[in-house]
């Protein structure tokens, strides 16, 4: 069994800064200080990671704004979802994005779901809100809400699958698909392998240096995406 695992922002959709907002916003709301600047560096981050980062770069100590911590990943969400009909008019899904998950869907052996820095809900609705759901099965997923660390999200994802399909969970093997370095080290962490795309902040040579076992420009041709994940390229009737 193959288990193909998307990351999200930058790699399957673009957000276009509508979650960046919601994290500001409810650091401000719990904190209860008007907090207005983002860190350097989110790309492959985990929402806990970042939303303690934000805390913490507004003054706020280490103690305290770990104690924020559930509340603020609680009002996230909210806001998010608040802000759904803003998310899909200003964000989109990335080129070829439809068109792989599709093409992955009707291979025999093969499953597909996210390993992402999102919380699970809000994981579910930035891909709801461009139709990107419906070929991946979220909840065989690692997210931001199980842990903040990305390779522990691996290993849960292949976990979950050995529960749910009843599988020796040697027998799960992972490729991983993400924007950032980061994806790519958490790949290794997990023993999984990497396949970069270079729709982020990453270029191929950067994505490549971090050792990534495929790289990608972009999504658009599916043929070589294809490739990329399994080894062989698609065969079309």
């Amino acid at each position: 069994m193959l288990l193909v695992c998307w990351d999200i922002d930058r790699t399957l959709i673009d957000a276009a800064g509508v979650d960046k907002q919601a994290w500001l916003q409810a650091c401000s709301d719990i904190s209860g200080r008007r907090i207005t600047q983002l860190p350097v560096g989110t790309s492959g981050r985990t929402d806990p990671q970042i939303l303690l980062d934000i805390l913490t770069s507004a003054g706020i100590l280490t103690p305290d704004a770990a104690a924020f911590l559930p509340a603020v990943l609680e009002r996230e969400a909210v806001i998010l979802a608040s802000h759904r009909d803003q998310l899909a008019r200003k964000g989109k899904a990335l080129p070829g994005a439809r068109e792989a998950l599709a093409a992955l869907a009707d291979e025999p052996g093969v499953l597909q779901t996210v390993v992402t820095g999102n919380v699970r809900p809000n994981a579910e609705l930035k891909l709801a809100a461009f139709d990107l759901d419906r070929h991946l099965d979220l909840d065989l997923g690692g997210y931001g809400s199980d842990s903040p660390d990305r390779a522990t999200l691996i290993g849960l994802a292949r976990q979950r699958t050995s529960t749910a399909h009843r599988l020796p969970i040697q027998s799960i093997k992972i490729v991983v698909v993400g924007d950032s370095p980061r994806d790519i080290d958490a790949a290794r962490a997990a023993r999984a392998r990497s396949v970069g795309v270079a729709t982020g902040r990453s270029s191929i040579d950067e994505l490549a240096a971090a050792g990534g076992d495929a790289v990608l420009e972009d999504l658009t041709d599916t043929d070589s995406v294809y490739a990329a994940i399994l080894g062989r390229r698609l065969q079309r009737g």
